[in-house]
């Protein structure tokens, strides 16, 4: 039997912010969305993550780059899908963006 993999499963149709945008801009998209968080990129690639609990107590003009978090926990496509619910359950992260070997967005 083959593998479930993240490939399989993944959403390529990913909401994404760049760097040049706000901490007002992403609360714009939370409230379009109706997600609680977001791969932020420059071009395609991701740069960081940020989620509605980063703008806590943050002013709306404050650049994302300066929020955003960048330690970032990713999936690759290839991954088997237990291996990717190993690292939510122990991380405690809802979304792992799914990643190139140049680290791409592919989907979440």
């Amino acid at each position: 039997m083959d593998k479930k993999r993240v490939r399989d499963y993944m959403t390529a149709d990913v909401d994404t912010i760049n760097t040049s945008q706000t901490a007002r801009d992403v609360i714009t998209a939370i409230k379009i969305t109706q997600h609680d968080g977001f791969p932020i990129v420059e071009g395609n690639v991701v740069v960081g993550y940020i989620s509605a609990r980063d703008l806590l107590f943050v002013h709306p003009d404050t650049p994302v780059r300066e929020i955003m978090s960048q330690h970032l926990i990713v999936a690759e496509p290839d991954m088997a899908i237990s291996d990717v619910a190993r690292v939510i359950i122990r991380s405690g992260i809802q979304k792992l963006p799914v990643v190139s070997e140049k680290n791409e967005l592919l989907g979440i």
